[in-house]
């Protein structure tokens, strides 16, 4: 149909140049215009971009309600008169575009951290499991936040302003956690082989091994209770004189600060399983 609108034109400029004054002449011409710049933007909005949102958009533009389905026809289509609103048109095709990009770069990230996973290594004194530092997992969150700040700051954010915002919320809380995480890891490991490998330092320096085996207990015995119950976070451990905690676990909270009793003292000295066994028991 736009090859045979082309030919009307060329066939109407080849008429004589006398007739050109007249009405009919004048009315062809902007029919003739008005079906061609209606047709490149039917064309337009075939994009497969274009949403249900997006013909709402054309429905308020156009001020022309009307129901998109396979029954739709082209006339359907000319009749918006939509050579009216060929910016509107434009806009909202290349707004779908943009939209349409966002939606692939958060699929992609709901894809990526579904699947992410963290690598482990044996600690080689204790045999607890301790998370291993990834280059490509550090880098993947990085990219992923560079991709987020790039999408706040587009023009087009408003309608997946919500998740965005969300995934920036989720990836700057992992990005902290990770980091902290493997502060106390390494300084867990660095405390670990001064004040539990050596006994001459656990002689010299007395109230600070004290004070690390009560935070040893807590470290290890945390690492596994999310793995032997389900909503359980830490353990509770029994005083001393001194309110210092004691390798003596009295009770278990949950992730909801509940806290649950023991029936009876679960001792927490010696390997982290026969802990964690003891406390199952």
């Amino acid at each position: 149909m736009d090859a045979d609108c082309k030919k009307f034109v060329k066939d109407l400029r080849s008429m004589d140049k006398e007739i050109r004054a007249w009405d009919i002449y004048s009315g062809l011409d902007n029919l003739i215009k008005n079906t061609m710049t209606s047709l490149k933007a039917v064309s337009e909005l075939q994009n497969p971009a274009i949403r249900e949102r997006h013909w709402q958009q054309l429905m308020q533009a156009t001020k022309v309600n009307f129901v998109m389905s396979e029954e739709t026809t082209l006339a359907d289509l000319l009749s918006l008169q939509l050579h009216n609103f060929e910016d509107e048109v434009r806009n909202i095709v290349d707004k779908s575009v943009k939209e349409s990009g966002m939606e692939k770069v958060l699929g992609q990230l709901d894809n990526i951290w579904s699947a992410m996973e963290f690598e482990h290594e044996v600690h080689g004194r204790t045999g607890i499991m301790l998370l291993k530092g990834s280059d490509d997992l550090v880098e993947t969150l990085e990219d992923n936040q560079v991709q987020l700040q790039n999408l706040i700051t587009s023009k087009y954010i408003a309608y997946f302003l919500k998740e965005v915002s969300s995934w920036q919320q989720k990836l700057s809380t992992a990005d902290a956690v990770i980091s902290i995480w493997f502060e106390v890891q390494r300084t867990w490991v660095h405390l670990e082989s001064i004040f539990i490998g050596s006994e001459d330092i656990r002689m010299q320096l007395p109230e600070d091994s004290k004070r690390f085996e009560a935070i040893d207990v807590d470290f290890k015995v945390s690492q596994h209770l999310s793995k032997l119950f389900d909503n359980m976070a830490k353990l509770k451990f029994q005083l001393d004189a001194d309110n210092n905690p004691m390798k003596v676990g009295i009770g278990m909270y949950s992730k909801e600060k509940e806290y649950v009793p023991f029936d009876k003292l679960c001792d927490c000295t010696g390997q982290v399983t026969v802990n964690t066994s003891t406390a199952m028991e």
